[in-house]
């Protein structure tokens, strides 16, 4: 899937980026965004019903901090006035996600949604050969 399509923002939006981009999770009996470890110790990250990184340039702004701290590169660029550019790669370029928008926060949430799904698509290349 290619997340350029998810145009609005909103909490199905945030929802993926939490699980897919953050790692979070969110059992049925809590309302936090929570990282489960071995043994069933936890971390409580952000609450659920707040936490919003399509709308909120401080929460997509942990995006970009949990991408770069895991070793991956982070540009963004708004061309003089023109809509919002993103990326996300690897250092050589080729693993990567972009996206383009109106809003930054939308457009991190986005870039890092591409990214993530180009890494799963490298990975099931390797695997298959």
């Amino acid at each position: 899937m290619n997340y350029d399509e998810l145009e609005k923002s909103g909490r199905d939006l945030d929802a993926l980026v939490a699980e897919r981009v953050m790692g979070w999770v969110c059992p049925d009996q809590y309302n936090y965004w929570m990282t489960i470890h071995p043994g069933g110790t936890f971390d409580l990250h952000q609450l659920k019903a707040t936490w919003s990184p399509s709308t909120d340039i401080a929460a997509a702004m942990l995006i970009i901090d949990k991408l770069r701290a895991d070793g991956w590169h982070f540009s963004c660029d708004d061309f003089g006035g023109e809509p919002w550019w993103a990326e996300f790669a690897n250092e050589d370029n080729t693993i990567g996600g972009q996206a383009t928008g109106e809003k930054l926060e939308l457009v991190i949430c986005r870039a890092a949604l591409n990214f993530v799904a180009d890494i799963a698509r490298v990975k099931a290349v390797a695997t298959k050969e």
